[in-house]
């Protein structure tokens, strides 16, 4: 008995420290109720306002085929960076299904007050839930995410865009199920452009290039060669050409030599981008890719046409932007749409 009686406060104090461990697992506070470690339910929308109004901006209730949602976004003014919160209605109570951080390198900021065009719902990816679309707004960069469940786990998908894989890309817009992705070249301004674009879309697993809508533009020398004479370089001759996805690289021969390019197709017609007919023959550039790759398209697909015509990626790439590409895109504007 005494053996017992000795045990007795010990027990009594693990009885104790686990009541109070469930007391504050199930905390009730303004409507909410902690589900989980990672799971939050909240009881209306009044609720999360309450919770997340005073530094983050809260949708209106949005409705996707059945479901209704609410979408949270928040920005950490001095530090950059956006944070992404989504609420879904489950059995009268709305559970956080998800939230993620976007770093400052991979977000802009909000524009518009109500964040109704910044923070939305879609159908990009065609699953069953809803997609999120993140649009943000930083200087000469229009910033898109695409947040989704595809595959069974929500996630901020991926785009093979530029030089590797990212989470975050500067970008036209979204038409139906397709981003239209953009690079700003930079070459006279960064305010003054011009652009390139590619099309993108969801294979399963990540955003990738493809080939714009309408008519594709015929892929020939012939055709690229009279490109390339109307920008005014009535020497060159492309004999060599490879397309995919609206872009195409044209390689040949100029009044220095060796002469190539890369053209975009904008509106079912070529648009000379970039062409370099120095005649050089060596690669130009020896800094790091990142630093001087603004094309829309990924490099990879670049190294892909480049192989095609055997040609250098990285001496195509280096190429001058073309003066009638820039001042087409000054004048009417090389948008895609």
């Amino acid at each position: 008995m005494a053996n017992i009686l000795k045990f007795l406060p010990a027990a009594r104090k693990i009885y104790i420290a686990i009541a109070l461990v469930v007391l504050a697992t199930i905390g009730i506070s303004g409507g909410r109720i902690a589900a989980s470690a990672t799971t939050t339910s909240y009881s209306s929308r009044w609720a999360i306002f309450q919770e997340f109004g005073k530094t983050y901006h809260v949708t209106p209730i949005l409705v996707f085929r059945a479901g209704k949602w609410i979408l949270v976004g928040r920005q950490q003014y001095g530090l950059g960076g956006v944070r992404v919160l989504i609420f879904h209605l489950v059995d009268h109570r709305w559970m956080d299904v998800y939230n993620t951080d976007f770093k400052a390198d991979q977000s802009g900021f909000f524009v518009d007050g109500s964040i109704r065009n910044e923070l939305r719902l879609s159908s990009i990816t065609q699953s069953s839930d809803p997609d999120v679309i993140l649009s943000t707004t930083s200087a000469d960069y229009s910033w898109l995410s695409i947040i989704s469940d595809a595959g069974g786990k929500w996630h901020a998908l991926r785009f093979d865009y530029s030089t590797e894989p990212t989470i975050a890309i500067d970008a036209f817009g979204v038409r139906g199920h397709l981003v239209i992705a953009e690079t700003d070249t930079c070459e006279f301004s960064c305010a003054q452009g011009p652009e390139t674009y590619a099309w993108y879309h969801f294979n399963g697993a990540m955003f990738v290039p493809t080939q714009p809508p309408g008519t594709p533009a015929p892929c020939s020398p012939q055709l690229l060669t009279s490109v390339v004479r109307d920008d005014g370089a009535n020497d060159v001759s492309i004999t060599r050409v490879d397309c995919k996805d609206g872009w195409a690289i044209g390689a040949g021969n100029g009044k220095h030599g060796r002469a190539s390019g890369a053209f975009e197709q904008i509106r079912s017609k070529w648009v000379e981008l970039a062409f370099n007919d120095s005649g050089e023959t060596d690669d130009s550039y020896r800094r790091p890719l990142s630093d001087y790759y603004l094309f829309a398209i990924p490099y990879s697909l670049t190294e892909q046409l480049c192989r095609g015509v055997g040609e250098s990626a990285k001496w195509v790439i280096a190429a001058p932007i073309s003066r009638t590409a820039y001042l087409a895109y000054l004048k009417h504007g090389l948008f895609p749409s």
